[in-house]
Parts: C-alpha cells; structure tokens; sequence
C-alpha cells in the first residue's frame, strides 16, 4: 500500500514540474518575442514630398474689363451715373452702334480662337504654325479691346465731370480681380463691409467682344 502511495506522489511531482516549465516558456515567450525587422529592397523607398511651391499664373485678358460698354449694361449705367433722360438715349444709341459694327470683329475673334485650340491639340502642328495661330487669336482680340477703348471715351464725352468720376468709380469697382494685391486691400468700402475679395486664380474672361 505505502508502494502504491510513492508512485503516486511521485506522478504527481512530475505532472507539478511539467506544467510550471510549461508556463514559464509561454511567459517568457510572450514578453522577448518582437516582430521581425523588415529592410526595404533598395529602390523601393518611399519618394520625400516635394517643396511646396505657389503657383505663377498670368493675368487673364483686360477685355472684361469693359464689360460696362455694352447695350445690356445701359440700365446699370443710368443708374450709376444718375444719366438725364437726354443723356440715357445718346448712350443707348452709342452703345447699340458699337455693338452692331463689332458683329463681325466677335466673329474673328471667336473663329481665331478656335484655330489656336485646334492648333494646340494637333499633335502635327508645328512651333511656328502654332505662334502663327496665337498672334492671330491675340490680335483678333486687341481689335476687340480697341473698338471698346474707342466707345468708353466716346461716352466720356457725354457725361459730366461728376458723371465720369462716378464712371471711374464703377470701372475700378469690376477692376479689382487684375489689380495689385495692396490696392485691392486699400480700395475704399462701407463702413463695416468686409475687404474687397483678392484672387489667387485667373479670373474669367468672356471669349467674345459681347461682355
């Protein structure tokens, strides 16, 4: 009987000092183990951000500038000018003109446009070809610009001295996207209205002599 106690004690010993290896390995497993280092294949390291740099754009065409010198705008104009009733037929009668004899010159130029696009996206056109193409567009363009320079005086002459400076007012009032980024800032406003928005991208510019 005490045998057969022994062999039991003995058992058991060996089954206690099994297990408290068992767990010893499992902890100490748990607490040294780290993932393994990975070395990037040479080449394939991921490329550093460039600098950030701003963006350098021209100014878009003057030829919105003038937007006021057209029919649709006479209204605008009688009101901004405080225009006498003598004085609001003559500008309707000059600005209709102006834009009956610009018909075909907005033509041109709508038609010039479209050669230098087509021009710029025919992969068989050549530098000249296309420096050809974008001289036409640009005087096309400056004729344009001309006939409306032309008409702005010729209604200059109508009004009063206080008419044109009102008018002048106006005119830098629709100016302020082509100016200078202190005079934007420094350009009169109501009392308590917000500083004229300055623009960081070009502004857009009616493609026709109409606007």
């Amino acid at each position: 009987m005490s045998r057969v106690v022994r062999v039991v004690v003995v058992v058991l010993m060996i089954v206690l000092v099994a297990s408290a290896t068992l767990a010893q390995g499992t902890t100490e497993g748990s607490v040294t183990s780290s993932p393994p280092t990975i070395t990037p294949t040479p080449g394939t390291e991921p490329l550093a951000a460039p600098p950030t740099q701003r963006a350098v754009q021209p100014t878009s065409c003057v030829l919105g500038l003038l937007r006021l010198i057209r029919p649709t705008m006479a209204q605008t104009l009688v009101s901004a000018l405080n225009l006498t009733d003598e004085q609001k037929a003559k500008v309707v009668n000059l600005l209709t003109k102006a834009e009956e004899d610009a018909v075909p010159k907005v033509e041109a130029q709508r038609k010039a446009a479209q050669e230098f696009a087509i021009a710029v996206g025919k992969e068989s056109t050549t530098q000249a070809e296309m420096m050809a193409a974008a001289e036409k567009a640009m005087k096309a363009e400056a004729e344009l610009l001309n006939d409306k320079i032309r008409t702005l005086y010729a209604l200059k002459a109508m009004l009063t001295d206080e008419q044109n400076t009102k008018l002048a007012a106006k005119l830098m009032s629709l100016s302020v996207p082509w100016l200078p980024r202190q005079m934007q800032l420094s350009m009169p406003r109501a009392t308590g209205a917000a500083p004229p928005p300055v623009t960081t991208t070009t502004p857009t510019t009616p493609t026709d002599g109409n606007k």
